[in-house]
């Protein structure tokens, strides 16, 4: 899974695909929605923009903070590092038997749910 990040960290990948979701946004916005301290966020932030994949622009309601937004590259690199995720779990699933792929298949439904909940309890 690591391979599929192509080089970002968990918390940079988390953070650049909250960018691409719900972007632009204030670095106070994202850290929390990534439940980090405001300095891990503006490193993170840093690191993303020199990559390419994000540009700062001051806020256009508040011109003394600061927005963050993803650039295409950005995007394209979200896009990529999910289809690399979903051929990897497609490997791995290939590599079950078919009684474990069943449980797997019973399983989705609670991870679902799972899923749906964190998302409207702000934990996405």
């Amino acid at each position: 899974m690591l391979r599929a990040t192509e080089g970002l960290s968990h918390g940079s990948l988390s953070a650049l695909s909250s960018i691409v979701k719900f972007g632009p946004l204030r670095l106070n916005e994202l850290a929390g929605r990534e439940a980090v301290a405001a300095a891990t966020i503006t490193r993170i932030a840093t690191d993303l923009e020199v990559r390419g994949y994000v540009t700062r622009e001051s806020d256009p309601l508040d011109r003394r903070a600061i927005t963050i937004a993803a650039t295409e590259s950005g995007v394209d690199y979200i896009v990529r590092a999910r289809s690399a995720r979903a051929d990897v779990i497609s490997a791995l699933l290939g590599t079950l038997e078919p009684h474990e792929l069943e449980l797997v298949e019973d399983a989705l439904p609670v991870l679902e749910a799972l899923v749906l909940e964190a998302h409207y309890a702000g934990k996405d």
